[in-house]
C-alpha cells in the first residue's frame, strides 16, 4: 500500500509502504535516522513525474552527525567483543585516497546503490570483500594463475581450498572516525546506442547517474588466526604487510580503474 506525503522540496510523493507500518512509527522525514533504511527502504516516490521514479533528493537532507554516535556504539560492541576473542589478532587503520564505492551493483531502488550495515545503517567493508581482494592481489603479484596459487600450501592455510577453509579470519571494517558520504555521477553520453537503438551521435542527450561514496574517511582492518599470525608469510612476505599493500596499489570495490577505492 502507499501513503501521500509531502517531502522537503515540496512535491508529493508516496512512500512504498505498508500502511500499517506508518501508522506505528508515524514516519516523517526528519525521524529516519538510519541511513541504510533511508536508502534503501524508504524513498520516496514521485507522484508526478512522466515515468515511475524514486526521488533521491531526500537522501541528501539526512543527518549523518548521528554517525558519530554510532561509531562510539561500534568501538565498544563490535572491536570490544573481537578483542575478548580467543585469537591472535592484528590492526591497522587506513584512510581512503579519494573516494570508495562498495556495493555499486547491488539491487537497489535508486539505480545504484552502496553497502551498508543492516542494523548500523553505516558504510563498511564486508569482511569477504577484503578477504576476496587480499587474494587476487596475491594471485596477481605471486602467481601465474589461480590453479598454480592453489597449489601452494601456504596460500591455501592463508585463504582456504575446496577441501578446507582458511585459517585466518577477516573482520568488517568499519569507519573509526567521521565519515563522509559525498554525491557523484557516472555521466553515460551515448545511452541510446548503448542500448542498440542509435549511432554514438553528438546530438544524443547524454544519461546522468547518480550514486553515493564514501570520500577521505578513515577505516580500521582487523585479522585473526587462532594460531601465530606472524607464522603466515607468502613468498616471504607477512600477510599483515601484504594486506596494506593491497589496500594501496589493489584498491577495493568498483571503479578501482579509475581510481576509487585505493588507501593512502
Amino acid at each position: 500500500m502507499k501513503n501521500n506525503k509531502k517531502n522537503n522540496n515540496k512535491e508529493e510523493g508516496e512512500f512504498v509502504l505498508p500502511i500499517d507500518t506508518l501508522k506505528i512509527f508515524k514516519l516523517n522525514n526528519e525521524k529516519i535516522d538510519n541511513f541504510n533504511l533511508l536508502m534503501n527502504k524508504f524513498i520516496i516516490l514521485k507522484k508526478h513525474s512522466k515515468e515511475k521514479k524514486f526521488d533521491k533528493k531526500i537522501i541528501n537532507n539526512f543527518d549523518f552527525t548521528v554517525f558519530s554516535k554510532l561509531i562510539k556504539k561500534l568501538k565498544k560492541d563490535y572491536y570490544g567483543k573481537i578483542e575478548e576473542l580467543s585469537l591472535d589478532l592484528k590492526s591497522f587503520e587506513k584512510e581512503i585516497q579519494w573516494r570508495m564505492i562498495v556495493g555499486l551493483g547491488e539491487p537497489s531502488v535508486c539505480e545504484t546503490s552502496m553497502t551498508l550495515h543492516h542494523i548500523y545503517g553505516l558504510p563498511y567493508i564486508p569482511g569477504q570483500a577484503l578477504k576476496g581482494m587480499l587474494r587476487n592481489y596475491v594471485i596477481l603479484n605471486f602467481f601465474s594463475s589461480e590453479d598454480e596459487a592453489l597449489k601452494d600450501k601456504e596460500f591455501c592455510k592463508i585463504f582456504g581450498d575446496k577441501e578446507n577453509k582458511g585459517e585466518v579470519l577477516f573482520f568488517d571494517a568499519f569507519p573509526i572516525d567521521r565519515i563522509n558520504i559525498k554525491r557523484d555521477v557516472i555521466n553515460v553520453h551515448y545511452k541510446e546506442y548503448y542500448e542498440g537503438k542509435s549511432a554514438p551521435c553528438d546530438n544524443l542527450n547524454p544519461k546522468p547517474i547518480f550514486f553515493y561514496t564514501v570520500e577521505n574517511t578513515k577505516f580500521k582492518f582487523i585479522i585473526g588466526s587462532k594460531k601465530n599470525m606472524e607464522n603466515y608469510k607468502i613468498m616471504g612476505n607477512s600477510l599483515l604487510k601484504l594486506f596494506k599493500k593491497a589496500l594501496e596499489n589493489h584498491g577495493v570495490g568498483a571503479k578501482t580503474s579509475v581510481g576509487y577505492g585505493y588507501f593512502k
